[in-house]
């Protein structure tokens, strides 16, 4: 559990220069009953960095399940990213490994405005039974003809990280994710709100 004062008070900043290729992510195995509550997570510049990047795998062993099951973040902003600002990419060519049972209350998710590389959620693979309740995913503040991209992308598994939407995309596995739910949620300040593959 992390929680903090607000996110406007409570900012976590990435540390400028670095080479990680995300600010949080879980490790190999079962991740479960995570809370975020009431903090920030801003970027510092560094190239093709993601914020969030929840992947599930098995590691060495290849045995049992991994993922992350059963989360709950409430009242979290996650900023200007020139990667994905929360990247979900759950499982690979079975069914034991998935992204599942996540609860979102008030999540901002603002993505960077000028680079189409960047992306509030992208959920590839099997994410299932995720629920969102108001908040809203934005092009930063960006005027519709200045943001380039797309807001949310949900897909089958990704071979790797591709936010697009043609023909080109190439996949590791054909399993998807189901079950989404938005409440009360915008999407603002894109050429696509919206795109599946």
């Amino acid at each position: 559990m992390i929680y903090g004062d607000g996110r406007e008070q409570s900012i976590i900043t990435a540390v400028a220069g670095s080479a990680n290729t995300f600010v949080f992510g879980i490790a190999e195995g079962i991740t479960q009953h995570t809370m975020l509550k009431d903090i920030g997570i801003v970027a510092a510049g560094n190239a093709g960095q993601h914020e969030i990047h929840i992947w599930a795998r098995r590691g060495t062993s290849k045995a049992g399940s991994s993922g992350l099951w059963h989360a709950k973040w409430d009242c979290v902003r996650v900023y200007n990213f020139a990667g994905a600002q929360i990247w979900f990419q759950g499982g690979g060519v079975d069914a034991l490994d998935p992204i599942q049972i996540m609860e979102f209350y008030g999540m901002v998710v603002e993505r960077r405005n000028d680079s189409a590389q960047s992306i509030c959620v992208l959920m590839s693979g099997q994410v299932n039974q995720t629920t969102r309740n108001g908040g809203r995913m934005d092009a930063f503040g960006a005027n519709s003809a200045e943001a380039a991209g797309v807001d949310l992308k949900i897909c089958r598994q990704l071979n790797s990280y591709d936010v697009t939407y043609n023909e080109s995309t190439t996949f590791a596995s054909n399993k998807s994710g189901h079950t989404h739910l938005f409440n009360g949620m915008s999407f603002q300040q894109a050429q696509l709100a919206v795109i599946g593959a």
